[in-house]
C-alpha cells in the first residue's frame, strides 16, 4: 500500500472470517486478537514489516444488522483516508453510515481531523453527497448553543440557507404575527428579547405537486413559568431539532432537484421566562380559531406548530 493509497477496511460478516481473503497470517492475527467479525469491532491489520495493512471492522450478523453499521467504524477509527472492502453490503448505505459516523462538531475546539472515505464501488456519490450534506446541515445546527442560535442568528442562518438554495423566504416577526393571525406563536415567544417569528420559504415550479415541511424551532426552551429542572433543561438547545431536520431535508429535496412545490414553515420563538411570559390556565386562540387553554407551559411545541399546521393547511 502506497503513502497516498486510502486504508483498506475489510468489512467482516461476523463467523466468516475465512471468506475475508486475508493471507494466513493475517488471518492468524485477527484470530490471536480474538477477531470474528462481531459488530463494531476494529481491530488494525500489521503488514508483513509491521506497517499498517488497513483495519477489520466486524458487521455482526447479517440478522437484526442496522442498516448503517459502518458509522461504528467511522466513529472509533482515526484520521486518514479509506476504502471500503470486503462484505460491506449495500454500497449506498455503507458509505452513507461511515460517513454519518465520521461527523465531528469542531467549531469552539481543535480535534483531530475526521476520516475521510474515498469512493465506494457500487454507491451513487452524488446520491450519498446529498445525505449527507443534509444530516451535516442538521446536526450541526443542532450542537449550536443557543447563546449562538437565538431566533435572530437562526433566522439569519435559515435566510442564508435560501440564498444558497435560490428559494424565496418571508417573515414574519413579533407583533406582526398579531396582525397576521398567529397568535399561538406570537404567545409562546413574546417574553423572550429576541421576538417570535415564523420563517416561510418555498421553491420549485408552482405547477408540481405541493409539499410542505414544518418543523419545531424553539431555541431554547427553560419550559416557561413551569420551569424546567436543571437536568431537564441541560439540552435544551436541541428543541429546534424539528427546524433543523426540515431544513436538512429540504436541502436534500433541492439539490436533488424533485419535481416539487417544495414549502418550508419554520415557527421560530425562545420559550423564556420573563414578565410577559404566558402562564399556566391562559386561554389563547389559534391560528384556526380553537381555543387552547393552558396546562403547562412547557409544552409549547405543540402551540406554535398548531400555527404553523394551521397555515400549512391552508
Amino acid at each position: 500500500m502506497s503513502p497516498s493509497s486510502p486504508i483498506p477496511l475489510i468489512c467482516i460478516e461476523e463467523g466468516k472470517l475465512g471468506e475475508a481473503g486475508l493471507s494466513q497470517r493475517q488471518q492468524a492475527w485477527a484470530e490471536a486478537n480474538g477477531f470474528s467479525g462481531q459488530r463494531g469491532r476494529l481491530l488494525p491489520l500489521p503488514d508483513g514489516a509491521g506497517a499498517l495493512a488497513g483495519h477489520l471492522f466486524g458487521m455482526g450478523p447479517a440478522a437484526g444488522r442496522p442498516a448503517f453499521v459502518t458509522g461504528l467504524a467511522g466513529a472509533a477509527i482515526g484520521p486518514g483516508e479509506y476504502r471500503l472492502d470486503g462484505a460491506f453490503g449495500d454500497p449506498n448505505l455503507a458509505a452513507l453510515g461511515f460517513r454519518l459516523g465520521a461527523y465531528r462538531f469542531d467549531r469552539y475546539r481543535d480535534g483531530k481531523p475526521a476520516p475521510v472515505l474515498a469512493a465506494t464501488a457500487g454507491a451513487d456519490a452524488a446520491e450519498v453527497d446529498r445525505q449527507v450534506e443534509a444530516a451535516t446541515l442538521a446536526r450541526d445546527l443542532i450542537n449550536m448553543p443557543a447563546n449562538d442560535l437565538g431566533p435572530d442568528a437562526f433566522e439569519a442562518e435559515i435566510r442564508r440557507f435560501a440564498e444558497r438554495h435560490r428559494m424565496e423566504v418571508s417573515v414574519i416577526a413579533g407583533d406582526d404575527l398579531l396582525t397576521a393571525n398567529f397568535p399561538m406563536i406570537h404567545a409562546v415567544g413574546r417574553a423572550s428579547p429576541q421576538a417570535p417569528r415564523l420563517v416561510d420559504l418555498t421553491w420549485g415550479n408552482a405547477g408540481y405537486p405541493r409539499v410542505t415541511l414544518v418543523g419545531k424551532g424553539v431555541t431554547f426552551d427553560t419550559g416557561g413559568l413551569d420551569i424546567k429542572s436543571a437536568a431537564g433543561m441541560l439540552l435544551m438547545k436541541k428543541d429546534m431539532g424539528g427546524a433543523a431536520n426540515v431544513l436538512g431535508l429540504a436541502h436534500a429535496i433541492v439539490s436533488a432537484r424533485l419535481p416539487v412545490r417544495l414549502r418550508v414553515l419554520v415557527p421560530i420563538v425562545e420559550n423564556a421566562i420573563a414578565g410577559a411570559s404566558f402562564r399556566p390556565s391562559d386561554v389563547l386562540r389559534s391560528r384556526k380559531g380553537i381555543t387552547v387553554e393552558i396546562g403547562n407551559t412547557d409544552a409549547e411545541g405543540r402551540l406554535i406548530l398548531a400555527d404553523a399546521l394551521a397555515l400549512a393547511d391552508e
